[in-house]
């Protein structure tokens, strides 16, 4: 009985990730040309070095989120809470949007194409994310902030010493990589 349970639980879950892909798939043939990205100039002045702060802060599941006073992030985050902790910071999202989960900010972003994406702009890879924190380089990555590392997850409660945020030169450092995505203009 017990594992007939854990069957439907697990059955469940896999439908709401189907779910979730399927609308971020439904969202990736909206790429833009390199020649269509709008409103390019609108991060042109912002300095992410202020983000540079949070630079080891212990990962902490489900801790973080728009409302999140940026110096609580000492405490603390997860990557979704982290991404939009930063993006509050950046001037990016209102402080009091609600909180959302990879798959809502997944689904609240349009995909931007590689070597397009700027600074504020969010990299995607299925149950993980991170913050783009400077220009694309020649390969057209991104260097991004990422809250997590070995032993993030679940158990992970601000006590794993490789669970933090960190720096990484380029946006494709996991192979898990999948795009950069941008949140909509109404969903900020």
């Amino acid at each position: 009985m017990k594992n007939s349970k854990l069957l439907i639980e697990f059955i469940r879950e896999s439908s709401k990730q189907i779910d979730d892909i399927s609308e971020i798939l439904r969202n990736i043939k909206n790429i833009p040309d390199s020649n269509t990205s709008k409103n390019t100039e609108e991060y042109a002045d912002i300095d992410a070095s202020i983000l540079d702060e949070a630079i080891g802060w212990p990962y902490y599941w489900s801790k973080g989120a728009p409302n999140t006073p940026w110096a609580d992030g000492r405490k603390g985050v997860d990557c979704t809470g982290f991404v939009q902790m930063a993006l509050v910071k950046l001037g990016l999202l209102s402080s009091d949007y609600q909180d959302r989960n990879v798959a809502s900010l997944a689904a609240d972003s349009v995909p931007i194409a590689t070597g397009e994406q700027r600074v504020g702009d969010i990299g995607y890879y299925g149950k993980h994310v991170t913050i783009v924190c400077g220009p694309p380089g020649p390969d057209g990555h991104s260097p991004v902030l990422s809250a997590g590392g070995k032993g993030s997850g679940k158990k992970a409660k601000g006590n794993i010493e490789t669970a933090k945020v960190s720096k990484k030169s380029k946006g494709n450092y996991w192979n898990a990589f999948q795009f950069y995505m941008r949140l909509k203009e109404d969903k900020r």
